[in-house]
């Protein structure tokens, strides 16, 4: 099947779109596996999970394309574009990723902070009573077992 010039260049324009948006689903992934710190474990298994995305989108990009007919250049492409994107538009994105990552997460920090107070309020007027009842009973069985000492004296001294 021939292909015309116009077509193959836009082929791996898309290529080139499938690659940047690899590129930023990488950044996005690299975000969330530093800033939530995962253990090696899981992080094996999110890689497996990004590069199961990643084929995808590359395969998207291709059936999309070229109607699922596979080039060398758009292979390249999408190779190209990520490679753009790591090398060129990586820091700008992560940062701006950054941002919004630690605004997500100060939200959701008020957001449970707002949660946590009526039951901290409970807790308080709930639990304040009962530990000084518990100090007061504390000193009452203390003293009881002071008065009990007592007589259990006397009742050794008998046998």
């Amino acid at each position: 099947m021939i292909v015309s010039v116009s077509s193959q260049a836009r082929i791996l324009l898309a290529s080139l779109y499938g690659g940047l948006i690899l590129g930023i689903f990488f950044g996005v992934y690299r975000l969330i596996r530093n800033g939530l710190q995962f253990s090696k474990v899981t992080t094996i298994v999110g890689d497996i999970c990004f590069w199961a995305v990643g084929l995808a989108v590359s395969l998207a990009v291709i059936y999309k394309s070229s109607s699922g007919l596979v080039r060398f250049y758009q292979i390249a492409g999408l190779a190209v574009g990520m490679a753009l994107y790591l090398k060129i538009l990586s820091r700008y994105v992560d940062g701006a990723l950054a941002i919004i990552f630690r605004h997500i997460r100060n939200t959701m920090y008020s957001v449970f902070m707002v949660i946590k107070i009526p039951f901290i309020v409970l807790s308080n007027l709930f639990w304040k009573p009962y530990d000084k009842s518990k100090t007061r009973l504390a000193k009452v069985l203390a003293s009881a077992l002071g008065e009990t000492r007592k007589y259990l004296v006397l009742f050794r001294n008998k046998r």
